[in-house]
């Protein structure tokens, strides 16, 4: 489980990774690193973070082709999220999954055993930062816009679901 790219210390790499700057460069010029080698900022605790995966490598990777073709364009940030099906159970995770306990953050839970559905929605202070979603992965793709544009669900939470419970 895990990334951890294989690469050799000295003046780009201080640890296991090559530290850029919001246009995916270097400390050396015209050198620019994207994918499992370079870090970015997390769009939801907006640290600096190691996001490895396609989707973000490739996103990585635009930006950078864009800065080196003299286009400026900043990394606006990264979202861990992955969709599957393991032993014929589709699965979708995006965003945090598993928020601190802190009063700033919802949980709603959705279960329907007879179909093996189950839905978690995780939110901090109105917006949505992460959800889980099992057997019925239909909204994953609105889900991850919605935590990727932080769009503030206030007017929806006024109807009260029905699961609901705060940490």
């Amino acid at each position: 489980k895990g990334v951890r790219p294989n690469l050799l210390k000295g003046s780009l790499c201080t640890s296991d990774d090559m530290r850029t700057d919001e246009h995916l460069r270097t400390c050396l010029n015209n050198v620019y690193a994207a994918g499992d080698v370079s870090l970015g900022r997390h769009l939801i605790h907006e640290q600096w973070d190691r996001v490895a995966n396609w989707p973000n490598a490739c996103y990585q990777g635009w930006v950078a082709g864009l800065n080196m073709a003299g286009v400026p364009t900043r990394l606006a940030g990264l979202l861990n999220h992955n969709v599957t099906e393991l032993f014929g159970v589709q699965v979708a995770s995006i965003g945090l999954v598993e928020p601190p306990c802190a009063r700033n953050y919802e949980v709603f839970i959705w279960e329907d055993m007879a179909s093996r559905i189950y839905k978690k929605i995780v939110l901090r202070d109105k917006f949505l930062v992460g959800a889980i979603l099992i057997n019925d992965i239909s909204e994953a793709g609105v889900i991850h816009n919605l935590v990727r544009k932080h769009v503030d669900l206030s007017a929806v939470l006024a109807k009260k679901p029905k699961l609901r419970y705060n940490l």
